[in-house]
């Protein structure tokens, strides 16, 4: 029971930060891929879909709706993607041992 519990920690946070990678990447001005997502926009617009949740927060925690704090967002993305990713792992069938 325990094994499992930790892999899917594991997995989960290897997740969450692939997801603020992901983010970095896809969103970042500092980004190498920046150049290539001025003009390919679609990529960015479905990642900022499903990231939306993570802006809302940042945006009531800074307090200012047009602007919300970076390092805020990146730990709700981070957040987000744990919890779905735990989430998700709970659907592994357990392996069966002989």
């Amino acid at each position: 029971m325990l094994v499992r519990t930790v892999f899917k920690v594991i997995l989960a946070v290897a997740g969450g930060i692939g997801a603020v990678i992901v983010n970095w990447l896809v969103l970042g001005e500092t980004s190498p891929l920046n150049h290539y997502f001025i003009w390919h926009g679609r990529i960015p617009n479905v990642w900022g879909m499903l990231n939306i949740i993570p802006v809302i927060v940042s945006a009531l925690i800074a307090g200012n709706p047009h602007s919300g704090s970076e390092l805020v967002y990146a730990f709700g993305v981070f957040v987000q993607w744990f919890l779905i990713l735990y989430l998700l792992c709970g659907l592994i069938p357990k392996a069966r041992v002989p």
